[in-house]
């Protein structure tokens, strides 16, 4: 059961990690969000949408592919959680 808890603390934090190097790619925009995952993922899609920001087409998917990371992530915990609760 050890190796559970280790392997599940392990994505959490692979997943905060994650979502701090989206927050600080989109700072080094201008682009500053409330803290939270919440916050961030709440509005996410909606700036990697919106050409009127300075993100650049290589940041924009550079990003895109964070986020897909990030739900990956998500999905590996949300398993761990309802196989081991």
């Amino acid at each position: 059961m050890l190796c559970v808890h280790r392997l599940r603390e392990g994505l959490k934090e692979d997943r905060t990690a994650c979502i701090n190097r989206i927050r600080g790619l989109l700072a080094e925009f201008g682009l500053v969000f409330p803290h939270g995952p919440r916050e961030l993922q709440a509005v996410l899609s909606e700036v990697l949408e919106d050409a009127t920001n300075e993100l650049g087409a290589l940041a924009g998917l550079t990003l895109q592919r964070a986020q897909a990371q990030w739900r990956e992530l998500d999905e590996h915990l949300a398993w761990w959680v309802s196989t081991w609760a």
